[in-house]
């Protein structure tokens, strides 16, 4: 088998199922304490199943030690070490590595100097755990599960970011649960991207019809942007920018994404991820040469042979993608993809093959994904 390369670098075992834990850096639960303040707006004190973070980290890694089939890693903010900006170590940084300052069976720290990236990790997960980092709703759209581990900032407990509950052993519960399926889901998706746009760009209007055209150095004709109207009742009104984005999403119907988007909207994410130019983690091998195929593998090719399939073709399982191209090979190992993938398999069945022999659950083969060749 071959191990996702971040594993091997870390010394971990792609065998195993992988939580990736990641903490939150102290500043912006006091940004967000001042703010409040400032605006004379009550925070209300919701019961929390950990006093702090270092004990939350202490919890997972016992809870990591009496579950052999698993392994943890954990992942602390950037933030909290030097950086340019700031040439000092955070307070809580300090605290964190008086609390864990051990070895850990089947327990990885990657502390703020390890150059080693936050996305990258969370492309080996089976599942993420957050305390209130905006990570957790980032990867809620890429169809990860994730729990979190504090009740502190204003992130919904929903499917796609589940609290583990007021109590450890309800937190327990629910990792195990959490574990028990980590399928994606698009009406997850769905959410967890309404959620990121109210979180992040509700205090925005869209004007991507008025933009500079050419090389940015020459006037362009003047073009009244649709929002004019928009804009120009909330300068004159008590209106907000949010309260009108908010109206617009309660407003509006369910979108029932038709095959086809669904479809590209998802090899978009391929696209980017799977097989990037230069990538370190997608290395190409020759088909036919020194490259072990996988059975499943070797009946795609075949098939694909005989039907004269001129476009890639890619087959996802639920941890690799393999992406054949022109007499190539992209392998990937990423659970992120492979959990697409399948999600991929059960919204557009007009883009797939399986390949004689293998179970549409373990390999599901995607022809056609135009923009990859």
């Amino acid at each position: 088998m071959i191990d996702l390369p971040i594993l091997r670098q870390i010394g971990l075992s792609d065998e195993r199922r992988t939580l990736v834990a990641f903490t939150s850096s102290m500043d912006e639960f006091a940004a967000s304490s001042l703010t409040a303040e400032g605006l004379d707006i009550t925070v209300e004190l919701k019961p929390q199943p950990f006093r702090d973070q270092a004990s939350w980290l202490e919890h997972l890694i016992e809870y990591i030690r009496t579950r052999p089939n698993l392994q943890l890693i954990v992942r602390i903010h950037p933030r909290e070490g030097k950086t340019k900006r700031d040439p000092f170590e955070s307070r809580h940084l300090q605290i964190l590595k008086a609390r864990l300052n051990g070895s850990y069976e089947r327990c990885k720290i990657i502390w703020p100097e390890d150059p080693i990236s936050s996305y990258d990790l969370a492309e080996t997960a089976d599942l993420i755990l957050t305390s209130w980092s905006t990570i957790g709703l980032e990867m809620a759209r890429c169809g990860v599960p994730v729990v979190t581990s504090f009740q502190e900032l204003s992130f919904p407990n929903d499917d796609f970011l589940r609290f583990g509950g007021e109590i450890p052993n309800e937190y327990d519960a629910t990792l195990d649960a959490s574990l028990r399926d980590t399928s994606a889901s698009l009406e997850a998706i769905y959410r967890a991207y309404r959620c990121f746009f109210m979180f992040h760009l509700s205090f925005a209007l869209p004007f991507d019809d008025h933009s500079l055209r050419g090389d940015g150095f020459q006037p362009v004709p003047f073009v009244m942007p649709q929002e004019a109207p928009t804009l120009e009742r909330l300068l004159h009104g008590p209106e907000t920018t949010m309260e009108v984005n908010y109206q617009r999403m309660l407003t509006s119907s369910r979108v029932d994404f038709d095959e086809l988007y669904k479809y590209e909207a998802i090899r978009i994410i391929f696209q980017f991820m799977g097989i990037q130019e230069h990538s370190p983690v997608c290395e190409p091998l020759t088909v036919g040469g020194s490259v072990e195929l996988h059975d499943y593998e070797e009946a795609a090719i075949r098939e694909f042979t005989q039907r004269d399939v001129k476009s890639c073709v890619v087959i996802a399982t639920e941890r690799e993608l393999s992406i054949f191209i022109a007499g190539q090979v992209y392998r990937k190992r990423s659970r992120l993809l492979g959990r697409l993938g399948m999600l991929l398999s059960s919204i557009c069945p007009a883009y797939l093959s399986h390949p004689a022999g293998t179970k549409s659950s373990k390999a599901t083969v995607l022809q056609n994904l135009q923009g990859l060749t």
